[in-house]
């Protein structure tokens, strides 16, 4: 009897293996892609650094003028509160023509004030070259800030 019974013990600890297996040959797992599409995309450096600078003048940082080209005065905005991209192109000369250095431009929407302080919401476009370096020794950099049109 004693026999018998590991005899079934044996045997039901078996069909449970081949039932474990079973439902982990039939279980699909998807894989991540998050890393791959992270590895694949490059970094906008541009994109980095009008958000970077945008961001610094919310955060009142006084080192968000380090985004600009040296040389260049850079504009202020008052008491920014919040910004959102709405989007980014080249930017060319008048006649069509690319710039010998490429320039982008990222538009906001940017609520801030006037130097008096009365709030306001204005479309901004943040103008930089590609490979110009910022104070701060990073790759393009800031180089006008204008209304949006």
């Amino acid at each position: 009897m004693k026999g018998s019974v590991s005899v079934f013990i044996l045997l039901g600890l078996f069909g449970l293996l081949i039932l474990l297996v079973a439902i982990g040959l039939n279980t699909k797992v998807e894989p991540s892609t998050a890393p791959a599409q992270a590895a694949t995309e490059p970094r906008d450096d541009c994109k980095d650094n009008s958000f970077g600078y945008l961001l610094g003048l919310k955060e009142g940082d006084s080192l968000a003028a380090a985004y600009w080209k040296p040389g260049v005065q850079p504009t202020r905005l008052y008491n920014v509160r919040d910004f959102d991209e709405i989007g980014h192109n080249f930017l060319n000369h008048r006649d069509g023509k690319p710039y010998k250095n490429p320039r982008i431009f990222y538009e906001y929407e940017v609520q801030s004030s006037t130097q008096g302080g009365i709030p306001i919401r204005k479309r901004w476009d943040v103008v930089m070259e590609r490979n110009s370096k910022n104070y701060a020794g990073q790759t393009c950099a800031i180089i006008e800030l204008a209304e949006a049109e």
